[in-house]
């Protein structure tokens, strides 16, 4: 039997075949066409091993998977009534890439007539308050880090259920100084006048919160007659006790027992003013000993001082070689990133002569002033121009200021809407005659705010340390301290805080006059809220009282850990009432010593609330003409008929040295109240014993 098998190869010399199955040994013949070759004997091997399979098919290349959106709905869309929230349930789904990606989703305001706040806003399922009826468009947006998508969702908001007795939150603003923070919380409704709110501070990246002393709620529209609406319908507070160039956060959060429209709870950032403002400048040399004007270098100086402000350029240092120099005027400014800087070489003296008026005129902004000597003025060593800005004056000195005696001259006068003004470690001296005309700093004019007037002395024949001629004004003073000031043998006042005073605090001040009318004037904060505290008030003149008030003083006002004393010839009281017919409200006295050679308290009362106080008055009536009218001669028949002092002490505060502290044997001791933020174990003054110390300083 033949088997055929096909030809695989065939050479000349090689013949491949494959073998069918079935194939056993015998001879094998090749045909080709009609022509056979002689058999060849081929032997079957036993077994024939299985042909290799076939070489695998090699994959597709591959193919990366292409990013898809996420997949966003926002949810049904809704009808609510105020004071309700909505209730969001937002879906969010992806097909897992870009790999290690996650979806993020985010809720966001897109149309409506008020303010929407989200529960969390990065969360699927929260809830959303609105401030006003009317019809909001709300959008959720999903994203995988490359691509993505968002879905809207209307909510039609129905006034049915307001109540003008829910409060509804607005607005927070804070501004700033070196160490303290000024809040104000706008709001609106609460018409049963029945809502308070609380605040809370830290360092940003900080995990914890600290209180700071509860805010004032003011809901009135007008004050003695004049338009208060710029200040209505806010809660305000400062915090004092901060560190500079550092950003804190600050939370508002409200109560409302008729409910709040909104959320109740916002929070805010801002950063404490920088003792070194940003310069990037050359340095230009001036020196009046130079024989003519060069070109600013060390080696070719200018010759004056107008010269070389009006060669530089933002951001330039011009420093100033001994000599004396005539009176000029700053009139280029520097930027908001550039200050321009006139400082005295250190080490030398750099006098500026006085002239007819003032000796030097600032009409620019973004200036740092430092380290000249102002001979004798007429008027100001120093004016501050009407709207300027941004202007460091440093560790000058005055040597007689106001020579001839010309009404709002000082050291420094600062003219209207002037702000952001620092007047910082200067000295400032007065030996000429003259009352009721030159003050050490002077604010002459309304809308001033964030001006600092600190670590200053001043000293001898001033009208007032710190004056000002905004006794009656509403918009003065904002966002301002005046603080470790040490002010000797000053005329009238030490201090006016005469005026809107509007988140005004008073500190750290050592204040003693043998010949003043008054140790401070509070003769009165307007608006408020203004804050006196950790203060020494000493007034030995011989018919000068302690803390003047009064005189449309019906602001809000916090006076706590002060040493208020009198020592003169009698009939001096401590604290009183010397202007009218507006007296003193809204008050609250709190760990101050008030000794006095007279009354303690003199025409006080109203709204004013008084307690935890050392009051001494050995050989006088306690407190006089309590509401124009009562006498107490002692704290037990006091406390019986008006309720005041409740803790307060009548004893001899035992004051030591001429820096007027107490010791461990003093009735003052351990026997203050807690004030957060200022005195508070997290606070810049913690008390040390079992409770704080009442006066100036803890012992």
């Amino acid at each position: 039997m033949s088997i055929p098998a096909i030809v695989a190869t065939a050479t000349a010399t090689l013949l491949q075949v494959m073998l069918p199955n079935g194939a056993v040994t015998g001879p094998v013949v090749v045909q080709v066409a009609s022509q056979s070759s002689n058999g060849v004997t081929f032997t079957m091997p036993a077994s024939i091993p299985p042909p290799a399979p076939p070489a695998p098919t090699p994959p597709p290349p591959s193919v990366p998977p292409v990013n898809q959106a996420p997949t966003v709905s926002a949810g049904s869309n809704q009808t609510i009534t105020l004071p309700a929230s909505a209730s969001l349930n937002g879906t969010a789904t992806d097909d897992g890439f870009p790999a290690g990606s996650t979806i993020t989703t985010t809720w966001s305001k897109v149309s409506g007539p008020g303010t929407v706040t989200f529960g969390n806003v990065k969360a699927r399922s929260t809830t959303a308050s609105f401030s006003a009826a009317g019809t909001y468009v709300l959008r959720l947006t999903a994203t995988d880090s490359a691509s993505s998508a968002r879905d809207d969702i209307t909510i039609v908001v129905n006034a049915g259920g307001i109540s003008g007795s829910s409060l509804v939150a607005g607005n927070v603003s804070l501004s700033a100084t070196f160490e303290a923070i000024s809040i104000r919380a706008r709001f609106s409704g609460d018409s049963n006048a029945n809502a308070t709110a609380g605040i809370r501070f830290r360092k940003s990246g900080d995990l914890i919160w600290h209180d700071a002393y509860p805010p004032i709620i003011d809901r009135r529209t007008s004050i003695n007659g004049m338009n208060n609406s710029a200040y209505a319908l806010e809660a305000r507070a400062s915090i004092v006790g901060l560190i500079a160039n550092t950003t804190y956060e600050v939370e508002v959060t409200w109560a409302d027992p008729d409910g709040i429209v909104g959320g109740s709870s916002i929070t805010r950032k801002v950063s404490t003013l920088s003792y070194n403002p940003p310069t990037n400048g050359v340095i230009r040399w001036v020196d009046a000993a130079a024989a003519s004007e060069g070109n600013g270098t060390s080696r070719s100086p200018f010759k004056t001082i107008t010269n070389a402000i009006q060669r530089s350029t933002a951001g330039d240092t011009i420093t100033v070689k001994s000599g004396s120099y005539g009176p000029f005027t700053i009139s280029k400014s520097g930027t908001a990133t550039a200050y321009c800087v006139l400082k005295a070489n250190p080490g030398d003296i750099v006098t500026i002569q006085g002239s007819a008026s003032d000796s030097l005129r600032v009409d620019a902004d973004y200036w740092r002033i430092s380290g000249l000597r102002f001979a004798p003025s007429i008027q100001s060593s120093m004016v501050v121009g009407v709207g300027r800005h941004h202007i460091y004056i440093e560790d000058n000195i005055s040597t007689d200021v106001g020579t001839g005696n010309i009404w709002s001259s000082g050291g420094v006068s600062i003219l209207k809407n002037a702000n952001n003004i620092y007047v910082l470690r200067n000295q400032f001296y007065r030996t000429s005659s003259g009352t009721d005309n030159v003050d050490g700093v002077f604010i002459r004019d309304t809308g001033t705010h964030t001006l600092v007037i600190a670590d200053n002395t001043i000293s001898g024949n001033f009208w007032d340390g710190i004056g000002n001629g905004v006794n009656d004004h509403l918009d003065s003073m904002e966002n301002s301290d005046f603080a470790h000031n040490t002010i000797i043998n000053w005329q009238d006042d030490s201090i006016e805080l005469d005026g809107g005073s509007v988140n005004l605090r008073v500190w750290g001040k050592t204040a003693i006059s043998n010949i003043a009318y008054s140790a401070i004037s509070e003769a009165g904060t307007i608006v408020g809220p203004s804050y006196i505290f950790r203060n020494i008030l000493v007034n030995r003149g011989p018919k000068g009282t302690g803390m003047k008030q009064g005189n449309n003083g019906v602001g809000f006002c916090f006076i706590f850990h002060n040493l208020i004393e009198t020592a003169g010839t009698g009939g001096n009281e401590a604290v009183g009432q010397a202007g009218g017919p507006v007296y003193s409200e809204n008050h609250v006295f709190r760990n101050n010593i008030i000794k006095a050679t007279g009354n303690a308290y003199y025409d006080e009362g109203r709204t004013n609330s008084y307690d935890y106080n050392v009051l001494y008055a050995p050989g006088f009536t306690l407190v006089g003409s309590w509401n124009g009218s009562a006498n107490y001669s002692t704290l037990t028949s006091f406390r019986s008929g008006t309720s005041q002092e409740m803790h307060g002490i009548n004893a001899d505060p035992r004051l030591v040295g001429t820096n007027r502290t107490i010791d461990s044997t003093s009735p003052a001791h351990d026997a203050g109240i807690l004030l957060p933020n200022f005195n508070s174990l997290d606070s810049a003054w913690p008390y040390s014993g079992s409770a704080p110390d009442i006066g100036a300083l803890e012992f």
